[in-house]
């Protein structure tokens, strides 16, 4: 009986954690990716990455809060520099964002995307 009980605890704890990978992966698949352009509306016009939105960083909660962005959504920012970006990203820090990433520039975003692509399944 002894080490049957034994076997039942393990398995119990094997299926529990089974259970909240399968919950981690559930809640990650439903994250999307959304790629934030924070520059001026005529900076977004002249070049942008392919798919990005264009919120002014100034406006970047309300935008947010605009395009129905999720705070488990993983948010990539960027812009000339990096600078207006990062003002971006720490308040959406503040606002509780949890999966946010500055890549800094237009350039740098592709490279990113470029990573990510390769490594999906």
């Amino acid at each position: 009986m002894g080490m049957f009980s034994c076997v039942n605890k393990q398995s119990a704890i094997i299926a529990r954690g089974l259970a909240g990978a399968a919950l981690l992966f559930s809640a990650l698949s439903n994250a999307e990716m959304v790629i934030i352009d924070v520059r001026t509306p005529q900076e977004f016009a002249s070049s942008h990455v392919d798919g990005a939105l264009n919120i002014p960083y100034e406006n970047i909660i309300q935008g947010a809060a605009d395009h129905g962005i999720k705070r488990d959504d993983e948010v990539v920012l960027y812009c000339r520099s990096g600078r207006r970006a990062g003002v971006a990203l720490n308040a959406l820090k503040v606002a509780g964002f949890e999966q946010l990433i500055n890549t800094e520039t237009e350039a740098g975003t592709r490279f990113y995307l470029q990573g990510k692509t390769a490594t999906r399944f």
